[in-house]
């Protein structure tokens, strides 16, 4: 729950790696959840990580194949 709660604030602050560090901890304890697949696929698109962010979002709509996100 505490990862779930600050990695979006580490975002709001520019805290990136603090907000990947959450993410990935998020991601692992929670592998059927797509939400910290898709705020990290954001990070990696805005730092330049395309191919990253694209494999990122292929799992998020295999998670969630009806996310419009």
């Amino acid at each position: 729950l505490i990862v779930e709660v600050l990695a979006p604030i580490a975002l709001a602050n520019f805290e990136v790696a603090l907000a990947e560090e959450c993410l990935d901890v998020w991601m692992a304890q929670d592998a059927a959840n797509p939400k910290p697949r898709l705020l990290k696929a954001d990070i990696l698109q805005r730092v330049g990580a395309k191919q990253q962010a694209y494999d990122l979002y292929e799992e998020v709509l295999k998670l969630d194949p009806n996310n419009v996100e």
